[in-house]
């Protein structure tokens, strides 16, 4: 969606016609997404859309893809070295992760001592200095304990409705391809996750009957 915006943008400056027969020559897309989250993942990672299609398809008549880079430590020093604000920003990012790993410092006390290290030893300074109100109300909504509790609770909640009804379909007599079908319409999840819940439910059912 964002590319296609970007497009159409583009498409509308150039003052391009759509409906002329004349090819229209636009600019060669790369999508790539910075992952620093703190659950392992692998340093590099090509993710495709049709691994979210309902239905398989392994013809690539239609794909998109996006190449995820982990910007944490150990995994794309190399990459860090040579691009000096995505170094300077995960810095900051791990910063405001040890910061709140202190025992009795809040979220906030956290990244307001993070962007004074980073403004004090000149990382992201200038940005800083001049961004220092939006760079916090950032860092609340990504960092805040209690929307991630939240979360965790709210998946937790779905995993339990999702196996109900994975175990209401068997009871029906429907075939595993039908269930997750099934409930990737009823959740809006992906065909893989879909698999994954599947899964997890034969695993507890013969936890269940040994």
């Amino acid at each position: 969606m964002y590319y296609a915006n970007l497009l159409s943008q583009y498409i509308k400056t150039e003052r391009y016609g759509i409906y002329n027969k004349k090819l229209i020559p636009i600019p060669t897309p790369q999508y790539v997404v910075f992952y620093n989250g703190t659950e392992e993942y692998e340093a590099r990672v090509k993710l495709r859309l049709s691994d979210a299609f309902i239905n398989k398809d392994d013809s690539g008549d239609f794909e998109w893809t996006a190449v995820v880079y982990n910007l944490n430590t150990g995994k794309n020093d190399e990459l860090l070295e040579k691009c000096r604000p995505l170094k300077e920003y995960m810095i900051f990012i791990n910063k405001v992760r040890e910061y709140s790993d202190d025992k009795g410092v809040d979220i906030k006390t956290a990244i307001t001592n993070a962007i004074d290290y980073c403004i004090e030893e000149n990382i992201m300074r200038e940005f800083l200095i001049k961004h220092k109100a939006e760079v916090f109300s950032v860092c609340i909504t990504e960092f805040d304990e209690k929307i991630y509790e939240a979360e965790l609770r709210e998946e937790a909640r779905e995993e339990g409705r999702i196996l109900e009804r994975i175990e209401m379909y068997k009871e029906e007599n429907y075939s595993d391809m039908d269930i997750m079908k099934k409930i990737v319409l009823r959740f809006g999840i992906t065909l893989q996750e879909a698999q994954e819940y599947l899964d997890k439910y034969y695993e507890e059912t013969d936890k269940n009957n040994q």
